[in-house]
């Protein structure tokens, strides 16, 4: 409907709204979506992103669960694809080795690295 192309954080946003897990998504389900994530703030899809990564629910991402968050949003075609590592780096600003949500919603590079979540919102306001 908004053709944007499937990746496994569309297929996670789905996953939200198909509330009764058949595979396809009714009309309460599509209303939902709509009025749901189109209603997200900044903070909101942050949010979004950070529990649908968070694969272990420590409240925390690791490296690996980091990569998993970039090759996601891109489709498995991350801009800078040598890059990962170093930007996981970034984001861990007290240098533990995790990222927790606090270092995950400040850091500054946000705005490019998170651009498909919120393209995708963008398309769902537009969409007829």
């Amino acid at each position: 409907m908004i053709g944007d192309q499937r990746t496994p954080y569309a297929d996670a946003l789905f996953n939200l709204v198909d509330a009764d897990g058949s595979g396809a998504i009714d009309f309460t389900e599509y209303i939902q979506v709509l009025s749901t994530y189109c209603m997200y703030s900044k903070d909101d899809i942050l949010s979004f992103c950070f529990q649908t990564f968070d694969k272990d629910g420590s409240g925390q991402i690791d490296e690996n669960e980091y990569i998993e968050i970039m090759k996601s949003l891109f489709n498995s075609k991350p801009m800078f694809p040598g890059n990962l590592q170093l930007a996981c780096a970034e984001f861990d600003v007290n240098k533990d080795g995790m990222i927790d949500f606090q270092e995950f919603r400040e850091n500054r590079m946000f705005p490019i690295i998170f651009f498909p979540a919120f393209r995708l919102q963008n398309k769902m306001w537009k969409a007829p």
